[in-house]
């Protein structure tokens, strides 16, 4: 069976996999990095475009033939993507700082002004988690490639089944699919991946979600009860009465003062203490488990 058939049977999936349908689909011969895509492109179908990609390239051509390849690689695997382009390492690094973000970075290395491999180094920088993937029409600057933990080195011209290993790469390396916050009211609804979220506060109607990358909250107006039930547990923790963070928001945690990231100091109450400790621990434990 093709990864595109395999796709089709498991586009309709949402719900998480138990160990014994790993184990199956290992045993059906399906690759680890081609399970992820299957998996990955099902959720992100589902999620209308939340796969979101950069596209930093100087040569028209280039950058024509790359736009048709990887939009016939994506229909092929029926991945739902937004891509955006820009021809200097100066105008993307501009967008990033802007508040746009990324999930994967495809850089020319090659260009005036900053390279592909100076951008890279500032994107990292800029956003931790962003993938990256370099173009060229040579191999010299591997060795940089691979000590950015470079996706994947891809020689121009593109070729579809360079980007499909790429897409196979990124998401074994992602691993889990996105997890979304779904909120809705009687006039918007609101989709976000909780990876983004760092804090939710209560507001008056409502609620301010604080988002990476983002100096000013979101707001939608929905209860803090109902958007605590939709958040993950595992990754989310409740300080206080009207403060919900991301645990892999949190800087520190010292007796009773919880640091986070942005400078925030929050004081955590003696009967909830105990509490917020053992479950970061948890959360700090499952982080080391999942390194690989």
């Amino acid at each position: 069976m093709s990864l595109r058939e395999r796709l089709c049977c498991l586009k309709e999936t949402t719900r998480a996999f138990s160990m014994h349908e790993w184990l199956f689909f290992c045993m059906s011969g399906v690759c680890v990095g081609e399970f992820f895509v299957i998996i990955e492109a099902a959720r992100l179908k589902e999620v209308d475009g939340m796969l979101r990609i950069g596209i930093c390239e100087d040569e028209p051509a280039d950058l024509a033939r790359l736009r048709e390849v990887m939009e016939g690689v994506l229909a092929e695997l029926e991945m739902a993507a937004i891509t955006e382009s820009f021809n200097s390492g100066e105008r993307l690094l501009a967008a990033i700082q802007g508040g746009v973000w990324y999930d994967l970075l495809l850089l020319d290395i090659y260009m005036e002004g900053l390279d592909g491999i100076a951008t890279a180094r500032q994107a990292r920088m800029l956003l931790p988690r962003v993938q990256l993937a370099f173009l060229t029409t040579a191999r010299e600057f591997a060795i940089d490639a691979f000590d950015l933990d470079a996706v994947h080195y891809l020689l121009k011209p593109v070729e579809a089944k360079g980007l499909r290993v790429l897409f196979e790469r990124y998401f074994s390396r992602v691993r889990r699919p996105v997890k979304m916050l779904c909120l809705e009211n009687a006039k918007d609804a609101l989709h976000l991946p909780m990876q983004r979220i760092n804090k939710v506060q209560s507001a008056n109607r409502g609620v301010d979600i604080y988002l990476e990358q983002e100096t000013q909250p979101l707001f939608f107006a929905a209860t803090f009860a109902s958007t605590e039930e939709k958040l993950d547990p595992r990754q989310f923790l409740r300080l206080s009465r009207g403060l919900i963070v991301n645990m892999a928001f949190i800087l520190s945690l010292d007796g009773d003062t919880c640091r986070l990231k942005d400078g925030t100091e929050v004081l955590i109450s003696r009967r909830e203490k105990a509490e917020v400790r053992r479950r970061y621990n948890d959360f700090m434990f499952r982080k080391l488990e999942e390194r690989p």
